[in-house]
């Protein structure tokens, strides 16, 4: 089964310093063991200049790095730094958009490394009637106000 994800980010920044993406990221590889591609990043924030680069940009750019695990590795710092900084208190989104493949009866791991509030999951396709969704919020350790 072909993929097409896009993965959103959108937020508010919280840091005093401001914000851009500038970590790295990845895509697990496809369903053979092969790499997944990235066809887009793109962010757009307030006060900072919009970015966007096709698939042919970001390999020109040399931001992407296939390791042999199978993972698609996007370096964000590499794009992201003439982006700037969103101020604090202003608003962002990024967007990564990736190509890959499973087996009908797979899954696919989707990692936030930041707390998020809400997740939502929209799935478009002609194998949409037979799938079924599960989502998995992995626990963390709990905090406590001392």
């Amino acid at each position: 089964m072909d993929l097409d994800l896009i993965v959103r980010a959108e937020g508010m920044v919280l840091d005093r310093r401001g914000w851009r993406p500038n970590d790295s990221v990845f895509a697990v590889s496809r369903h053979d063991g092969s790499h997944s591609t990235y066809r887009l990043w793109a962010f757009r924030g307030d006060d900072v200049e919009p970015a966007e680069y096709n698939e042919t940009e970001l390999k020109a750019l040399g931001v992407l790095q296939e390791v042999p695990s199978g993972r698609t590795v996007l370096d964000q710092s590499l794009i992201s730094q003439p982006v700037g900084r969103v101020p604090f208190r202003k608003t962002y989104e990024a967007e990564r958009r990736v190509s890959t493949s499973r087996q009908r009866a797979d899954f696919y791991p989707l990692f936030q490394n930041r707390t998020v509030l809400e997740k939502l999951f929209i799935i478009r396709g002609d194998v949409t009637e037979e799938l079924e969704i599960s989502v998995v919020q992995l626990g963390g350790q709990a905090y406590s106000k001392a």
